[in-house]
């Protein structure tokens, strides 16, 4: 969990402020995942910090969704060329992915438990990205 707060928070994702008037605050909770290898083998244990998607509307908390990732035909052109021409593929994880677009709305969410600052304990993020 520390680890994910610390890339959020160094990322600018967010910026701790007084409570909004007219704006809602969204809920968020932790999500735990395993991460596991190609056999079902657990290889780590991973925390996401996510807001409640159903505490949001469209065209009032958020506009557009569209985010950048790759095709599934592309995908698989480009496995099947990796495969003709007999090269390797490793898999790897890009963390903070979705962190670097800004927000088209204000969002305001709750402050985490275990991470709140003295003096400003009934504080929100307002996102940035």
């Amino acid at each position: 969990m520390d680890k994910d707060f610390e890339s959020l928070t160094s990322k600018n994702t967010g910026t701790l402020v007084p409570p909004p008037n007219s704006d809602k605050v969204i809920g968020k909770m932790w999500r735990l995942v395993r991460k596991k290898n190609e056999f079902g083998e657990v290889l780590k244990h991973k925390a996401r910090w996510v807001c409640f998607e159903n505490h949001q509307e469209h065209n009032i908390n958020y506009y557009n969704t569209y985010a950048t990732v790759a095709q599934c035909e592309s995908f698989k052109i480009l496995l099947s060329l990796m495969v003709n021409r007999k090269y390797s593929a490793y898999q790897f994880d890009v963390e903070t992915a979705f962190l670097y677009k800004e927000m088209d709305a204000p969002n305001y969410i709750s402050h985490v438990a275990n991470y709140r600052v003295p003096g400003k304990e009934t504080w929100v993020w307002k996102l940035n990205k």
